[in-house]
């Protein structure tokens, strides 16, 4: 991830792609704070590059949503602003 940062810059796709999946494997450990911290950069890039209702953003949302549901955070999850 950080060779792709720096290679590629942080709001390239397969950059965003990489702290996606490092998101996504925080969150399968359990670190939860590391994993909502990526997630959020990831949403809020993507948000901000591509829109946010292209296929990407919403990827992108729907791995934050797990990672609450994970948590068991239901009720954040219906308080989110950008939904």
């Amino acid at each position: 991830m950080e060779k792709s940062k720096h290679a590629l810059g942080v709001e390239h796709p397969d950059t965003l792609r990489s702290m996606a999946n490092l998101a996504v494997t925080y969150s399968r450990q359990g670190l939860w704070e590391e994993a909502e911290a990526l997630e959020v950069v990831v949403m809020d890039k993507r948000k901000h590059a591509l829109g946010e209702e292209h296929p990407d953003t919403l990827t992108s949302m729907a791995n934050f949503a797990g990672t609450y549901w994970d948590q068991g955070q239901w009720k954040e999850q219906r308080h989110w602003r950008w939904w």
